[in-house]
């Protein structure tokens, strides 16, 4: 799979996730801002979204080229 050219701009919860067995995929010239926290109350067990990424990886081998990240937020319990 290719993602690329996508804006990510104030979203909540992680912006770009590439989950469990995702393999040889290629995330290329993104933009992801404000990437904010999951409010508590809103949480899922389980879930890590109370402390975001921009680009939240779980399996290798993905490719990540010319990608931007900038000013996000991480819940402090």
């Amino acid at each position: 799979m290719t993602v690329s050219h996508n804006v990510g701009h104030k979203t909540t919860g992680h912006c770009v996730y590439v989950g469990f067995q995702s393999q040889q995929n290629l995330i290329a010239k993104n933009l992801v801002s404000d990437t904010t926290y999951l409010g508590w109350s809103e949480h899922v067990s389980g879930e890590s979204d109370t402390s975001p990424g921009a680009f939240l990886n779980w399996f290798h081998p993905n490719d990540y080229v010319d990608n931007i990240a900038v000013a996000s937020y991480r819940y402090v319990y």
